[in-house]
């Protein structure tokens, strides 16, 4: 039983960090959105083809609730933001 006890409170963390994680790289990508907006006239159409298709792949992640991945595409956004003078 104790067993059982500790299983389902490791099973309840990693659930609460998988949302975590999700929820993470919809806020970055929602933060992603705004910038692009803010920065509507000086961002080339490069760097906004780019940031766009690494957002698709942010919320495609989140979509299908794959945390991990979720998590890696909104690094890969971030880095892209960046690049683009965003952050």
């Amino acid at each position: 039983m104790t067993q059982e006890v500790h299983h389902g409170r490791s099973t309840q963390e990693l659930r609460m960090q998988r949302a975590q994680k999700l929820h993470d790289a919809d806020a970055v990508c929602a933060a992603a959105a705004r910038t692009v907006a803010a920065l509507d006239d000086t961002l080339g159409a490069e760097y906004r083809t780019r940031v766009q298709a690494a957002m698709r792949e942010v919320r495609t992640a989140v979509k299908c609730e794959d945390a991990e991945r979720a998590r890696q595409r909104a690094e890969v956004l971030l880095t892209v933001l960046r690049e683009a003078g965003g952050s």
